[in-house]
C-alpha cells in the first residue's frame, strides 16, 4: 500500500499543477525532454497508479487506507496485466480517451462502495455497457462483485487466440442485477444464490481471518499448466 500511496502523492502533485494551467516538462531517464504538457489546453487530469503486482481488495477499494484530501478524487490503482486487458477491450470497441476519462471519473466514485479482489470485475460492466451507472445506482452502501463481471476479458483473450468473436455488449434482456452485486446485508445462503463460491470467499475473507491461500486471476494456475489462472481453470 505504501507504493500506491507514494505513487498517488506524486501523481496528484502533478495533477494539481496541470489544473492550475502550469506548463509541465517531462524528461526521460536520460535527462532528455520527452514531452511538454500545456496546462491551459488540459480540461481534466487523472491519477493512475500502475502496479507490477496484484494487491487485490487493497487496490480496488482505497478508501480504508489511502491518505488524501477530501476534495482529491481517488486514483485508479491497477496492475499492469489488468491495465493491458482493459485497454485492449477499449481498442476492440474503437473507444478512445473520452471513454477512458469517463471510466476514470466514475471509477473513483466506487471506492468505499464496491468490494472485489479483481479490478476487471469493475471494468467489465463498463466495457459491456459503456458506463458504471449499473454499479453506482445500486441502493446498498456496500456491494460484492461476482467474477462473472470480468468474463468479457477472458472472451476477448480467447478471440485473440483464434477462438469465437467476443460479445462486447450486454445480451438483451439480461439485467445487471442478474449478474452482479450482492447487498451488504447478505446472508450466506443469499450470497450463494447470487455469486460463485469464489466471490463469496472474497467477501468472507474481508470479514473473517482465513488461513487458506487465495488464487489471484494473474497467479499461476494450480493445475500446473504454466498458464495464468484466469486463462486456465478459472
Amino acid at each position: 500500500m505504501r507504493g500506491i500511496q507514494k505513487a498517488f502523492e506524486q501523481a496528484n502533485r502533478l495533477r494539481q499543477r496541470i489544473l492550475k494551467e502550469e506548463n509541465i516538462i517531462l524528461y526521460d531517464r536520460d535527462g532528455n525532454i520527452s514531452t511538454t504538457i500545456k496546462g491551459k489546453s488540459v480540461k481534466n487530469a487523472y491519477c493512475i497508479c500502475v502496479t507490477a503486482d496484484n494487491f487485490g481488495p487493497i487496490a480496488t477499494d482505497l478508501s480504508p487506507l489511502l491518505e488524501k484530501q477530501p476534495d482529491d478524487p481517488f486514483p485508479w490503482a491497477v496492475n499492469i496485466f489488468d491495465l493491458e486487458a482493459f485497454l485492449n477491450a477499449l481498442h476492440k470497441k474503437n473507444w478512445g480517451v473520452d471513454q477512458l476519462g469517463e471510466f476514470l471519473e466514475q471509477r473513483s466514485l466506487l471506492h468505499g462502495k464496491a468490494f472485489t479482489g479483481d479490478e476487471l470485475e469493475i471494468a467489465g460492466p463498463f466495457v459491456l455497457e459503456g458506463s458504471l451507472n449499473g454499479l453506482l445506482s445500486q441502493n446498498e452502501s456496500r456491494i460484492f462483485l461476482s467474477p462473472d463481471l470480468a468474463q468479457v476479458f477472458d472472451d476477448i483473450y480467447i478471440e485473440d487466440q483464434g477462438g469465437p468473436k467476443a460479445q462486447l455488449t450486454r445480451p438483451s434482456g439480461l439485467h445487471f442485477s442478474q449478474l452482479g452485486p450482492v447487498p451488504s446485508n447478505f446472508s450466506r445462503r443469499d450470497a450463494e444464490n447470487h455469486v460463485s463460491k469464489i466471490a463469496l470467499g472474497q467477501a468472507l475473507d474481508a470479514i473473517l481471518p482465513q488461513s487458506r491461500k487465495k488464487i489471484g486471476r494473474n497467479d499461476p494456475c494450480p493445475c500446473g499448466s504454466g498458464r495464468k489462472y484466469k486463462h486456465c481453470c478459472l
